[in-house]
């Protein structure tokens, strides 16, 4: 029971992340476009 609460929130803590990480991931790719675009004015 215990082991079974604990995977389960183990889980959406690795789904978290992942999502955290895609925001950041597509955060920066948007930001390294705006100075890239920004340059080659």
């Amino acid at each position: 029971m215990v082991k079974r609460v604990f995977s389960m929130l183990l889980r959406g803590l690795q789904d978290f992340i992942n999502l955290f990480l895609n925001l950041l991931n597509d955060h920066c790719n948007a930001l390294t476009i705006h100075v890239l675009a920004s340059e080659l004015k």
